[in-house]
């Protein structure tokens, strides 16, 4: 599975280019099905991991993979953005019952103003699972879309340069990086990152019931 999955996102880099929409049509693509919550494990992250690996830290293929995750996110993330804008508390009562979480991270939100208010939506983007909570809670709270998309901007930064530099670090250590070694780095950054996360989660939620 791991093979077939590695040579699968071998096939999709070497079709990044600026000549061949089609390709940065699909990373668009990914990208907005992960944003809205439909990802497809690893391959955003194993794209951009193995195009850096193998072309260069500034390579046209690697800004050029980096531009469309960035605006798939805004497209994906703007989308629900404004639904939940419009349906305001529709919306949050229909994930208040289904989603027992979602009303905590709602009122972590509504706590928070100025700049700890954009580090908390970054937080939650940057939190697994947390992601499409983030965004319908800031939609439905009506905070304003400039606020958004910084919180936006500041996530995709984040964890795009975590997986540019570990491509380049790659590149400069390693010679000939097969499509399975790429999926288990990303794996492994993935790992790391999510245990990461969840023990800023389980510490924030000790500090909200003490409250």
């Amino acid at each position: 599975m791991i093979e077939w999955l590695g040579h699968a996102l071998e096939l999709l880099v070497a079709t990044i280019n600026i000549e061949n929409p089609l390709g940065l049509g699909a990373i668009v693509l990914l990208t907005i099905m992960a944003d809205i919550g439909i990802p497809i494990p690893f391959a955003l992250d194993t794209i951009l991991f193995v195009t850096v690996a193998k072309t260069g830290l500034f390579s046209l293929p690697v800004l050029l993979i980096i531009s469309m995750l960035m605006v798939g996110r805004f497209i994906g993330g703007s989308g629900i953005y404004l639904l939940s804008r419009i349906l305001g508390v529709k919306i949050t009562s229909w994930m208040s019952k289904r989603f027992s979480m979602f009303q905590h991270h709602l009122d972590e939100i509504k706590s928070k103003s100025g700049r700890w208010l954009v580090i908390a939506m970054v937080i939650g983007r940057l939190t697994p699972g947390l992601m499409q909570f983030t965004t319908v809670a800031t939609g439905a709270l009506k905070i304003r879309y400039r606020l958004f998309a910084l919180s936006v901007l500041i996530t995709s930064m984040i964890y795009d340069g975590i997986l540019t530099t570990m491509g380049y670090l790659t590149r400069i250590g390693v010679k000939d990086i097969s499509p399975e070694m790429s999926v288990f780095a990303v794996l492994g950054f993935l790992v790391i990152m999510i245990i990461a996360l969840v023990v800023m989660s389980i510490l924030r939620n000790k500090k909200y019931k003490s409250r």
